[in-house]
């Protein structure tokens, strides 16, 4: 599969899933004809599935075009029988490994980890400071690094020689994609969220995430990822892609208006939100 520019990684098929991740998944709408809480749950552990409910959830079909925003609105609004169809038809990663004879080394659920833990510590981010739809927190940390996942489906030998650049090189992975193909991977998750016609302030998400530089202006729900982000790879919960980007947190308390004494009062409920994570994940 040749990519030649950023619109070549929007695919109709959508971003492939962990084969463990679908039969989970698959196995728990086998058991209900209900869209209950446990489904949810299992989806919301996706970063591929949930960006697949979100765009059928935000298409003109169901009247409520780009204007989804939460994982929950979203399964609430297809149903198990859409979200069965849309599970069933997602993508296995692993047929895309061996392209050209290359096996990726990378380890792809520590990136679905790292996904989740972000989406969990920013659903709790945004309860401390007292935001009441933290659902759409958590879908946003959920889907920020969809780009990523793009690059290691699809290009896992080239992202892997832009991570070893930017280590050695001492430059962003960013930097490095430009450079090599004259786009990154943050263009191609926010191409691909344009495409499925997801809000306005997920797309910001997506186009914020991975900024380096303190100088970029930040909205809440923003500020409120990137934080998220940061405490995920402080914890040990890297998506073992290094790249380099990552906004300090003297920028993302200034832009939330928080202190560091601040996270320390809410750091036992939010480990607690990670803890739960992954023993889900282990589970």
């Amino acid at each position: 599969m040749k990519f030649s520019k950023v619109d070549d990684f929007v695919t109709a098929e959508g971003l492939p899933s962990l084969p463990g991740q679908i039969l989970t998944i698959l196995g728990e709408l086998g058991r209900t004809s209900a869209m209950d809480y446990t489904i949810l749950q299992k989806i919301q552990y996706d970063p591929a599935i949930a960006l697949s409910v979100l765009r059928a959830a935000n298409s003109p079909l169901y009247g409520y075009a780009s204007r989804i925003s939460s994982l929950q609105q979203a399964a609430g609004l297809l149903g198990p029988g859409a979200i069965r169809n849309i599970v069933l038809t997602t993508p296995i990663l692993e047929r895309y490994q061996d392209n050209d004879g290359f096996h990726s080394p990378l380890d792809h659920s520590k990136l679905w980890l790292h996904m989740t833990v972000t989406a969990a510590l920013a659903s709790g981010l945004a309860r401390c400071l007292g935001h009441s739809e933290t659902d759409i927190f958590f879908t946003a940390g959920l889907i920020h690094g969809v780009g990523k996942i793009s690059l290691a489906a699809y290009r896992p030998h080239s992202l892997l020689e832009g991570v070893q650049l930017a280590k050695s090189e001492e430059m962003t992975l960013i930097d490095i994609e430009q450079r090599t193909f004259g786009f990154t991977h943050v263009d191609i998750g926010v191409r691909m969220v344009e495409a499925f016609g997801l809000p306005e302030q997920l797309i910001g998400v997506l186009k914020n995430c991975y900024s380096s530089r303190n100088e970029d202006l930040l909205g809440q729900l923003s500020g409120v990822v990137c934080l998220a982000r940061n405490l995920a790879n402080s914890w040990g919960f890297e998506d073992g892609i290094y790249d380099g980007a990552l906004l300090g947190r003297d920028r993302l308390f200034s832009v939330l208006k928080v202190t560091e004494h601040d996270l320390e009062g809410w750091l036992p409920q939010l480990r607690e939100n990670v803890d739960l994570v992954v023993q889900a994940q282990e589970g």
